[in-house]
């Protein structure tokens, strides 16, 4: 007779001649709490094919039978639920420990158990976390589960079985901060590891990658880091995929949890420059791809506030803070455009709210080179839409929206006022004198650029409320001939 751990019972099981095992289920269901109750039919169906795995089975008869379990599972909802709050996620931990060899028993365990895993997931509502409808996952079934995904993913190198075993370990990152802690000490880190080496050697499929880096993020998600070595590993993974986008932007997403916080000592900010770099490099090659874009440039966002007092490194963070800037505009730009062509487009106005987000932080504390990504953005020669939303991302900086203000009349001396007008340029100088109705600085270049616009069309100005903010500058600023003369 021998015994292992799963669930929150003990489960013995026998190994006969066969080779096959037999193994009992727990005493009590691994889940504890269900906040749903069941069709006492469904319930009767659960508790049956459950119980089809209690009694000795061959290696292909307990294929069938799980085929059998995993069938049901997906078909019903409500089935799924209730064979996980009977225990069902230690069955099949079970099921996989009697015959670790055989890769079809592993999969179809692994697959079980994801369907299942489900019941068990613990959802944030505000500061309080909800009670899952099949009751929380166990610690005891967490570690066996993780236990049985690991070895499966040790002793098994196809790219089938590795996806299997990232994405149970990503779900029971998600089943509650116990579960997760469980998980992890049953060698969750050492699995995403393992995909990040093939990774590096050239061996792991995009599919993989992508599933290890969301197992990375789900344990982040929930305070639990897998290793020091993690956010190298990200990084290094940022790097070498370059030719796929989609996993480059999960890495980036991943990477943004690792650092969430900024760098804890000094020393880290060598590598949150790495990060940097390879978050940069990556928004500038794919600019169409929507996902990357708003998952980098949120990064950038993040890091940007820790580099603006520090160099680190012999270029210094500054350039790259402008090419980061102009990384934020150009996407911004694009998936406005987006929003205006199909304005039911959710995901284009999430995107865009990040790109506003990353524009606006690196304006607020580096905005000399956000004002130099204006000029330097592709397309800003030929179309002021760069300008105008630049001025209207930057309105938590007086001295970007100043130094846009200034450089108004050399784009109108430069052919591009009727462009301007079109873009509502007008508008978007007087919404920057209402956020800073005290700034004789910003009033007065606002007013040269509302006066060098009017000169293009003097009806939009007027429609944008130019005549009365030009009065409210000068009712404020009486004191300063250089603020009047321009009103």
């Amino acid at each position: 007779m021998q015994q292992a751990n799963y669930g929150d019972s003990v489960c013995r099981y026998t190994l006969p001649h066969s080779g096959h095992a037999k193994f009992k289920p727990p005493s009590r269901p691994a889940s504890a709490r269900r906040t749903v109750a069941f069709n006492p039919a469904v319930s009767a169906q659960a508790t049956q094919l459950l119980h089809a795995l209690d009694r000795p089975l061959g290696k292909e008869s307990l294929r069938a039978t799980l085929s059998e379990l995993l069938s049901a599972a997906k078909t019903s909802r409500e089935l799924a639920l209730a064979l996980a709050a009977a225990g069902g996620v230690t069955f099949a931990a079970a099921a996989a420990a009697s015959w670790p060899g055989d890769s079809p028993v592993q999969l179809y365990a692994l697959r079980i158990i994801l369907a299942l895993l489900g019941g068990h997931t613990v959802k944030q509502e505000g500061d309080a976390e909800t009670e899952p409808p099949a009751g929380r996952l166990s610690p005891a079934a967490a570690g066996a589960t993780a236990s049985v995904a690991s070895a499966a993913g040790r002793r098994f190198a196809s790219g089938g079985m590795q996806q299997a075993v990232h994405k149970v370990l990503a779900a029971l990152a998600g089943c509650g901060a116990a579960a997760a802690q469980a998980a992890l000490e049953a060698g969750a880190g050492q699995a995403t590891a393992r995909a990040m080496n093939l990774d590096q050697c050239g061996s792991a499929s995009t599919h993989l990658v992508k599933s290890a880096l969301r197992t990375s993020r789900a344990f982040v998600q929930v305070g639990l880091g897998l290793g020091p070595g993690s956010v190298a590993e990200l990084t290094a993974a940022l790097r070498r995929n370059g030719h796929d986008p989609s996993v480059q932007a999960a890495a980036c997403e991943a990477l943004r949890l690792q650092l969430a916080g900024g760098p804890a000592v000094p020393g880290e900010l060598a590598a949150c420059k790495r990060v940097f770099e390879a978050a940069l490099a990556a928004a500038q090659a794919h600019p169409k791809h929507g996902q990357l874009q708003t998952s980098a440039c949120g990064l950038l966002a993040d890091l940007i506030p820790y580099f603006a007092n520090h160099d680190v490194g012999s270029t210094g963070p500054r350039v790259a803070a402008a090419a980061a800037a102009g990384a934020a505009l150009r996407a911004f730009v694009a998936h406005d455009q987006a929003c205006t062509r199909n304005a039911s487009n959710g995901k284009a106005r999430d995107a865009a709210g990040e790109f506003r987000r990353a524009f606006a932080v690196i304006s607020k504390e580096m905005p000399v080179e956000a004002v130099m990504s204006v000029f330097e953005s592709e397309g800003c020669a030929t179309s002021p839409h760069h300008w105008v939303a630049a001025l209207s991302l930057a309105s938590g900086s007086m001295q970007v929206q100043q130094l846009l203000c200034e450089s108004a009349s050399g784009l109108i001396l430069n052919g591009l006022g009727p462009a301007l007008v079109e873009a509502d340029a007008a508008g978007a100088v007087v919404e920057a004198m209402h956020c800073w109705p005290s700034e004789p600085g910003l009033q007065r270049a606002a007013c040269e650029a509302l006066a060098a616009l009017a000169w293009c069309d003097g009806r939009q100005a007027v429609a944008a409320g130019g005549i009365c903010a030009a009065c409210l500058a000068l009712q404020r600023h009486q004191a300063f001939a250089w603020v009047c003369t321009p009103a």
